[in-house]
């Protein structure tokens, strides 16, 4: 980031803060103002576990939030809504497949090797800072998992993500640790796994795990069939709503600048 870039950065963020500190205490600013000073770097942020972004941690990362591969999907309130939804957007899964038209090959991750992943996005974004895609045509496709999706707290990408007979991905990890990944298991064959860290599971149909990517995770279908799981960013429930909001003014006023 050159100095002039930086500069407008700096700018976009202080006019985000100084709102929020009209309408909010210090106190409940706390960690959104060292998360400032971390993106601009003024400060050197330390990793709660040091597995995270496998030791090279990024001006990206929120401090006091848990951290840990793995989480139990008990302590989201809208998790069992979505499980209770399977066969809705099983079915809608199903039509988009036959029509065979939304599943694309994205190359702009050059930070890792993949072979056999599509996706069907219905947004894609950055790591919160960058514009939010809308996908109208494969919302349009699949209205009813499209209206389930927005009743969530997507924090940025929400797809089907599709992994060919023989597919895989290689290790890699991401840089911001304020969200967390949600895998809702669809079409799951057996002989399909993801490891995060040094554990590794498998997908079950109609239930979801919960991970964050920041630990270095890889992917692989070792079967003969396609493996299709419903992929969402959500917030990280160690967020208070204040700090959530204020994540999200800084992502629109900044997609707004970069637009």
């Amino acid at each position: 980031m050159d100095a002039e870039t930086l500069k407008q950065f700096a700018m976009a963020l202080e006019h985000v803060m100084s709102q929020a500190r009209q309408r909010y205490k210090a106190a409940e600013l706390e960690r959104v103002e060292e998360f400032v000073q971390n993106m601009l770097g003024m400060r050197t942020p330390v990793a709660a576990d040091p597995r995270q972004m496998n030791g090279k941690v990024s001006r990206n990362y929120f401090p006091g939030l848990t951290a840990r591969p793995w989480h139990d999907t008990s302590r989201l309130s809208w998790v069992p809504r979505l499980e209770q939804s399977f066969s809705m957007v099983r079915e809608e899964l199903e039509s988009a497949l036959r029509v065979g038209r939304g599943f694309e090959e994205f190359y702009d991750r050059t930070d890792f090797e993949k072979q056999g992943w599509k996706e069907f996005y219905f947004y894609r974004a950055g790591s919160g800072t960058k514009i939010r895609i809308d996908f109208p045509e494969n919302q349009a496709r699949c209205p009813k998992t499209t209206q389930l999706i927005q009743q969530l707290p997507v924090a940025g990408e929400a797809m089907f993500a599709s992994l060919a007979p023989k597919g895989y991905i290689r290790p890699h990890c991401s840089e911001f640790n304020a969200k967390l990944t949600c895998h809702l298991g669809l079409i799951v064959p057996p002989d399909c796994a993801i490891r995060v860290a040094d554990e590794v599971r498998t997908w079950e149909e109609g239930k979801c795990l919960l991970f964050d990517d920041t630990y270095e995770h890889e992917v692989w279908n070792r079967s003969e069939r396609l493996r299709v799981i419903l992929l969402l960013d959500v917030w990280h429930p160690d967020l208070t709503q204040i700090e959530v909001s204020t994540l999200i003014q800084f992502r629109d006023l900044l997609s707004s600048a970069q637009a």
